[in-house]
């Protein structure tokens, strides 16, 4: 069944439309990023939450290369050897979320794409990959900028994280030039970070504590050409 957009997404984020597309194309806080406090609307927000907090097929997925083929980057479900170049490690999802798919290709559709033009101010074209990852103890990225040789044009990384704490780690974190160093933000539910790929940009998720909650740190990521 089709949602109707105010049950799709969050009013906020389009109440806040001008605004948000000001700061992504401003160098404040960092050059090419932004925060949307809100993002999906309630009923979307129940359905995509319901979904990735009961699917119980959830294994291990590792971005890697081999010491023999440090050029040769991998991505795939599998727990990473020790001797690989692990770039990526978290886990995802194993086989198809209905409920999660059906939200994505509302997200996809032309009214939705036309509303993640206003938020962004850049001329997307579609979505091209949506993912869910969960972070849990000893997940982590090393820093990249998800630029794809100028290919992504945004991406866009909702939060499904409830009940987040400094001390659970996992925080992601954004290159400021002008500063010398990393800026982050709260992990926080139905909250997103607006990133526009650049070259020269660079940003990577700290690794979560050995401590943390399986399954607290949850992300949703939504890649626009």
């Amino acid at each position: 069944m089709t949602l109707a957009l105010p049950d799709l997404l969050h009013p906020r984020l389009l109440a806040d439309a001008d605004a948000t597309a000001a700061q992504l194309a401003s160098a404040y806080p960092v050059p090419g990023v932004a925060l949307a406090p809100d993002v999906l609307a309630a009923p979307a927000l129940a359905a995509v939450c319901r979904a990735a907090g009961t699917h119980q097929d959830v294994r291990p997925y590792c971005v890697y290369s081999r010491p023999e083929e440090p050029g040769r980057v991998r991505a795939e479900f599998r727990t990473p050897e020790p001797t690989d170049i692990v770039r990526s490690r978290h886990q995802r999802p194993h086989g198809n979320l209905p409920a999660l798919d059906r939200i994505g290709e509302e997200l996809a559709a032309p009214r939705a794409l036309e509303a993640f033009r206003r938020v962004s101010g850049l001329p997307l074209r579609r979505v091209k990959s949506a993912s869910l990852a969960y972070w849990g103890p000893g997940s982590f990225t090393t820093p990249h900028n998800d630029y794809a040789g100028g290919a992504n044009r945004l991406v866009m990384v909702i939060s499904l994280t409830d009940g987040w704490h400094a001390a659970d780690g996992g925080m992601t974190k954004y290159w400021d030039p002008a500063a010398g160093g990393w800026f982050g933000y709260r992990p926080r539910r139905n909250s997103a970070v607006l990133l526009r790929p650049a070259q020269d940009a660079r940003h990577w998720v700290e690794p979560v504590a050995r401590t943390a909650p399986e399954r607290r740190r949850v992300t949703w990521t939504l890649v626009f050409e």
